[in-house]
């Protein structure tokens, strides 16, 4: 990055691609995705000063090895588009 200013959109796909590979129970699922975006993507936003965070719909735990997180369920959690505007000073 040039400057904040030169940011327009910035796209991180890793938790979508990291909760569909995953074989892991949820919890551990979450500290991983939590290590990696403290780790990953933290000291980017860090460098620009004003955004919008949201995120993809949810997922449906189906319990099984293969395919374990997966799309296409009717609850709250596939529904919801989280969002939250941040204002750094």
């Amino acid at each position: 990055m040039k400057t904040a200013e030169d940011i327009k959109f910035l796209h991180f796909n890793f938790i979508d691609t990291r909760v569909h590979g995953s074989t892991l129970d949820l919890y551990p699922l979450y500290l991983t995705v939590k290590g990696e975006f403290a780790h990953g993507i933290i000291p980017v936003l860090k460098e620009v000063h004003s955004f919008y965070l949201l995120t993809d719909h949810g997922f449906t735990d189906t319990r099984r090895l293969k395919e374990r997180y997966t799309h296409g369920r009717g609850s709250i959690w596939e529904t919801m588009l989280p969002f939250v505007e941040v204002i750094g000073g």
